[in-house]
């Protein structure tokens, strides 16, 4: 299985709104932009395509943020549906201060698996691009960004869900960031 979104809407929806966040699709990319900080993060779903053992790669553009500010990818990921829907699954996410960090979500509360590491392959600031990728076979995982290896981990909480784009303002509202592509492979341990 090999399948890929150049977010041009050809393909998946992607788009989310509501009282402090906007992810939309225009120019072949899904542009998130964030309005308060004090609102915690936001998650916009790609597609319902179920995925294990996989590999995710996921491009995203910072163009306006500060130290603190995050982006990431949500993967393994199964919501609970009810009167607010709740996040089963892994986020490998960045921070505009050039590090890296992988938490696990149970019914929408994280917890730490890999705690915040900096590494000079992530793009600090804006502008800036950074690849993510997350290497997923059963219970072991490795994340990369722009080709780097950041981490490894073992767990097994979650083998399979959907996937989504992940964002947070932790300064002054107004981080934007533009997701501009995303491949998903699937992988076989031998």
């Amino acid at each position: 299985m090999c399948s890929s979104d150049l977010f041009d809407g050809a393909r998946w929806g992607w788009t989310f709104q509501d009282d402090v966040v906007k992810f939309g699709i225009e120019n072949a990319q899904l542009n998130a932009v964030m309005t308060r900080s004090d609102a915690g993060w936001r998650i916009s779903m790609g597609p319902e395509v179920i995925a294990g053992d996989q590999q995710i790669q996921l491009t995203v553009r910072a163009n306006l943020c500060y130290e603190r500010d995050e982006y990431g990818l949500l993967f393994r990921n199964t919501t609970s549906s009810g009167d607010a829907p709740r996040f089963n699954g892994y986020v490998f996410k960045l921070n505009c201060a050039g590090q890296a960090r992988v938490e696990l979500f149970r019914d929408s509360q994280p917890s730490v698996l890999l705690d915040w590491t900096a590494s000079p392959a992530i793009q600090a600031g804006a502008p800036a691009e950074n690849t993510l990728l997350v290497w997923a076979a059963r219970d072991q995982f490795h994340f990369y960004v722009n080709g780097k290896h950041l981490g490894s981990l073992t767990d097994s909480a979650f083998a399979e869900g959907d996937f989504g784009v992940y964002l947070r303002d932790r300064t002054n509202g107004g981080v934007s960031v533009s997701f501009t592509a995303l491949t998903v492979k699937e992988v076989k341990l031998p």
